[in-house]
């Protein structure tokens, strides 16, 4: 379920309610056990649970140490708080960041906005993607997953594409936030797609060699299940199969031959 404030809450009779203790030490906190107690109380009955915390004798990293892509989708924090977006939308970063996931968007239709990503590197954002590769939303478009073969591998698409990025990559690039992007396509698209792919990925290593591509397409399971001479079933930079079709062997193998696996 989602991570909700802390606030009071209404348990039905006769039922249960799960709830999140988030517990956090300082930096530099000595290390040891530390005991205490959480009160439960509804309408003046009060219940003690003992509560004790072990903190160990390491810190986490301010940075992040695990790429993640959980999803905070403009979109919809638009459409439900129109009239306070802006607000919301940082609301939902900080509780992101809170529990050290990246507040992040594979679906993007426009750039973010690079001060959004300025503070949420400052407490340890590691990845961002830049833009969904896909045609732009139109009017009143809350999401778009994927653009069909025949709108994103037509001519001029890849032109029109780059240079809706060009500016927005010379600014993560002066701010040194290029390291940590990528871009994302293709979603969970099949092999009807990987001529297509195979042609944009060329052109974009050419454009920008430092960006990565990271696509959820069904290339790593065609890989996996045997179908290796396939045009087009490696054209990609990080891969991020479904779960169900991880193969342990052949992400090693790919991973040898510097790809990525998400």
């Amino acid at each position: 379920g989602p991570l909700l404030p802390a606030a009071p809450f209404k348990v039905r009779a006769s039922s249960t309610q799960g709830t999140w203790i988030t517990v956090t030490a300082a930096e530099d906190e000595i290390p040891g056990e530390y005991n205490g107690v959480i009160r439960v109380s509804s309408d003046g009955w009060t219940v003690p649970v003992p509560l004790s915390v072990k903190v160990r004798s390491f810190s986490l990293p301010k940075r992040f140490g695990m790429r993640t892509a959980f999803c905070v989708m403009d979109g919809f924090t638009r459409k439900y708080y129109p009239d306070d977006f802006a607000s919301r939308k940082r609301e939902s970063w900080d509780m992101m960041l809170d529990h050290r996931l990246n507040p992040d968007d594979i679906s993007r239709t426009e750039p973010p906005d690079v001060d959004d990503l300025l503070y949420a590197r400052k407490r340890g954002m590691n990845s961002f993607n830049i833009l969904n590769i896909v045609p732009p939303a139109k009017p009143g478009q809350i999401w778009v997953p994927y653009g069909r073969p025949e709108v994103i591998f037509a001519p001029g698409f890849f032109e029109s594409f780059t240079n809706r990025l060009a500016a927005m990559v010379e600014r993560l690039r002066r701010q040194d936030l290029l390291k940590d992007a990528y871009i994302y396509g293709f979603d969970e698209r099949g092999p009807e797609y990987y001529d297509g792919i195979d042609v944009f990925w060329k052109k974009w290593k050419a454009a920008y060699p430092e960006i990565p591509l990271v696509t959820t397409s069904r290339q790593f399971k065609d890989y996996a299940q045997g179908n290796r001479s396939r045009n087009g079933v490696l054209s990609s930079d990080i891969f991020c199969p479904i779960i169900q079709h991880f193969d342990f062997g052949v992400s090693e193998e790919l991973k040898k031959s510097g790809k990525g696996m998400w």
